[in-house]
């Protein structure tokens, strides 16, 4: 499997359950209830390089959340409530 697509199911937390999915390069996660996402959450993907968090429930990223994913990385953060830290 390459793409994951789990949009639309009132998902809240990912932990780190995709860290098993090796060859994903797509996780679209649109349009659920995701409060949080942790520097484990897409441990070992060094193939996905397209993560969508569209309309979730997000007000913060831990510091250097997504550093370890592939660059280019297609993100998609839009929807969400998101509070930017001032330091």
């Amino acid at each position: 499997m390459t793409r994951l697509a789990i949009h639309t199911n009132n998902i809240s937390d990912v932990g780190d359950v995709f860290t098993d999915l090796k060859n994903l390069d797509l996780i679209d996660l649109d349009d659920n209830a995701i409060e949080t996402i942790n520097q484990w959450s897409f441990r070992g993907l060094d193939k996905l390089t397209s993560v969508w968090l569209f309309n979730n429930k997000l007000t913060t990223l831990e510091e250097n959340v997504f550093a370890n994913l592939p660059r280019p990385l297609d993100l998609t953060l839009g929807g969400n409530p998101l509070q930017c830290d001032e330091r």
